[in-house]
């Protein structure tokens, strides 16, 4: 679950960027203004969604952490510093 929540996250991040660039160019290509503010809009309709898939992530690793005991992760923390 928790890497599923990560992939997601990761592909939300990557949308608005695509979003403006897509405008950008076609603002550079003389397409049509309909076009244009309807990319242009999408980037932070996006971004609305981003806080919630993060909360989710951070939910599944809570969730994580509380099965693994403390002295297993100091454990391998000391093994990965040898």
């Amino acid at each position: 679950m928790g890497l599923l929540l990560i992939v997601v996250s990761s592909a939300v991040g990557s949308v608005p960027p695509w979003l403006l660039r897509s405008a950008v160019d076609g603002i550079r290509e003389n397409a049509p203004l309909s076009r244009i503010l309807l990319l242009a809009g999408g980037a932070p309709a996006i971004g609305q969604v981003a806080p919630g898939v993060a909360a989710r992530k951070l939910a599944a690793r809570q969730q994580i952490l509380r099965k693994v005991p403390v002295a297993a992760l100091c454990r391998g923390a000391a093994r990965a510093a040898a």
